[in-house]
């Protein structure tokens, strides 16, 4: 696997609240996936938000990694798995899924 890209998914307590944020305070596009992510873009860099009411709870521990989850075909069109760096951010690693 080669890395194509970073983006960093942030938690948010509010996704609407969120969108408003990055979208009117910053400047970003973006637009919902279902009812807990969202994926916000400006000049060619994404941040994902993943609604959530707790801190993800990792599953797999590979490394002495974090794992918060494995690899998987996403909704959204990449292949992903996501860590937790040492201060609690959930940082994505994908590539887009060939069509």
């Amino acid at each position: 696997m080669t890395f194509t890209g970073v983006s960093p998914v942030l938690l948010s307590s509010d996704l609407k609240r969120s969108l408003a944020f990055y979208g009117v305070g910053l400047g970003f596009t973006g637009e919902p996936y279902g009812d807990d992510f969202a994926i916000v873009s400006r000049d060619g860099q994404s941040i994902f938000l993943a609604l959530t009411d707790k801190p993800i709870v990792p599953e797999v521990r590979e490394r002495g990694t974090e794992i918060d989850y494995g690899l998987y075909d996403a909704p959204h069109g990449m292949r992903e798995f996501g860590v937790t760096d040492p201060d609690g951010h959930d940082v994505a690693f994908g590539q887009p899924i060939a069509a």
